[in-house]
């Protein structure tokens, strides 16, 4: 037990008097009354003046409007390409002979779509087996994730995919190497889920509201994917719906249409993962400020996502899909230049892609930890992304992010349902062999890579958005006030106090 001495330093650092305003603006927005249990206020000056201004305001409007737009133009888009799309049913389609040869069709749209339906189904029983299995699911991830990335690198070799064989042999070589490391961790991060998962007990809705969040995604995923071949069969100049009313086809509308398309997906997927991601932190903020009394604060959370919020969740989802449409620009580009035979064209794109991907990694994961600030105190997305620098500078956060690996069992997971739903597709694709797919390996890499894709980024919205944003909002709030940590979980507080003490200095 922590001495007398200890206690009063833990009580020095402030932050009830914080902690009682937000669970009081959490239970006003689920209709409770605040119970008298509720954390009562400390002497903390460190932390007066920080969360004065508790009444909630409409941040960063602008870029509301902003995604409200381009989600607009992108449905009025998709609404007049979907027309042409029946007259593609008579070309060739999966199963069928004869007809003319297109790569894009109503058929193809279809299997994409249920591709996207399979990806959540599994997703979901990742979920299922998590809650079932707490105290063995971060071995067994572990496990999993080397054991299917040798058995993806050997299927490779085996089919003669000799650049995807590549990539997974060097992909199970990390694993196998990283394995060791990544087990010593596994106690700390037991003890984050099992306080997570307790949690969630109280208030099953973080399952709902995931599950009603991936759904979102995987729906938008399937219309997006409709969509698209839509578009390619209305506005290019030689497919067979480009007939259609509605416009005028060129290659010039294709193309452009396409770019616009694709960084819808990246701006609304991201979107709505963060929406949900923001609504699941204040559910556990209020656990965290309120226990066991804090009780129907889902709708409240979400409204404030939903209304105050929106705005600067919209601010943040647009830098990273922006960071994400220039890396898959210098994509193209570079398979562009490898197709034309210039290596140093080829090199310089290759680097650029890799600057572009590292700064939009670091602008995400920035993102995670803004968005709870916006999710707990109310702040705009730039005060919020400041906030979070200093915490995770000042306090030392990073250190327990980086050791804690309850991320990993949705990155490992993700991995295992991209791999499954990229299978699914290749088997499909191959036991109907239709006369369009025969001979083009490269339409069948393109699809068995978008199954692997959308498998991978529905299953790890579950997560994201689900228990990891629980242990992600525990990091937050713990630098904010860690005296209530103590609180609620007691062993897990001197775990982190005895292995992490800088993280409870004051900022």
């Amino acid at each position: 037990m922590p001495c007398r001495k200890e206690r009063d330093e833990r009580r020095s650092y402030g932050g009830g008097n914080q902690a009682q305003q937000y669970y009081q603006q959490s239970q006003g927005a689920g209709g409770q009354k605040p119970p008298p249990q509720a954390p009562p206020p400390q002497n903390g000056a460190g932390m007066e003046g920080k969360f004065d201004d508790v009444k909630p305001k409409f941040n960063d409007v602008i870029f509301a409007l902003l995604f409200l737009a381009q989600l607009g133009a992108f449905i009025a888009i998709s609404v007049i390409s979907l027309r042409a799309l029946p007259a593609s049913e008579g070309s060739v389609g999966l199963g069928q002979s004869g007809g003319t040869a297109t790569t894009l069709n109503a058929s193809t749209a279809w299997l994409l779509a249920i591709i996207s339906g399979t990806a959540l189904v599994l997703s979901i029983l990742l979920l299922v087996l998590v809650r079932l299995f707490t105290k063995i699911i971060l071995e067994l991830c572990l496990l999993l994730a080397v054991a299917m990335s040798i058995g993806y690198a050997v299927y490779m070799w085996v089919e003669r995919y000799w650049s995807g064989a590549i990539i997974f042999t060097i992909f199970a070589v990390i694993s196998i190497l990283a394995y060791p490391g990544m087990r010593r961790r596994i106690p700390f991060s037991k003890a984050l889920l099992l306080f997570v998962i307790r949690v969630a007990k109280f208030h099953p809705s973080v399952y709902v509201i995931a599950l009603i969040g991936t759904t979102l995604t995987a729906a938008y995923s399937a219309y997006w994917a409709i969509s698209v071949v839509a578009i390619y069969q209305k506005w290019s100049p030689n497919a067979e719906g480009a007939s259609t009313s509605g416009g005028t086809p060129s290659s010039g509308a294709v193309i452009g249409l396409m770019v616009f398309a694709v960084f819808n997906l990246y701006y609304t997927t991201q979107f709505l993962t963060n929406l949900f991601l923001t609504t699941e932190a204040g559910i556990f903020g209020a656990f965290y400020y309120g226990g066991r009394d804090a009780k129907k604060v889902a709708w409240g959370a979400f409204k404030r996502a939903s209304t105050y919020s929106f705005g600067s969740i919209a601010f943040g989802s647009l830098l990273v899909a922006l960071l994400d449409l220039l890396r898959a620009f210098f994509q193209i580009l570079q398979s562009y230049e490898s197709g034309q035979g210039d290596i140093i064209g080829a090199a310089v794109a290759c680097v650029a892609q890799c600057c572009v991907g590292c700064i939009a990694w670091a602008v995400e994961y920035l993102n995670r930890y803004a968005y709870i600030e916006i999710s707990l105190y109310g702040k705009a997305y730039i005060p919020a992304a400041k906030d979070t620098w200093n915490l995770l500078r000042d306090r030392g956060i990073t250190a327990l992010i980086n050791d804690c690996l309850v991320g990993n069992i949705w990155t490992f997971g993700s991995y295992a349902v991209g791999g499954l739903s990229s299978l699914f597709a290749f088997v499909t694709v191959k036991a109907s062999n239709p006369s369009y797919i025969q001979g083009n390996s490269g339409l069948v890499a393109c699809i068995t890579f978008y199954a692997f894709a959308i498998g991978f980024f529905i299953c790890h919205s579950l997560g994201y958005a689900g228990l990891s944003s629980g242990v992600s909002t525990v990091f937050v709030a713990l630098a904010h006030d860690p005296e209530v940590l103590a609180e609620r979980d007691p062993q897990l507080f001197e775990t982190i106090r005895r292995t992490y003490p800088h993280v409870l200095n004051p900022v």
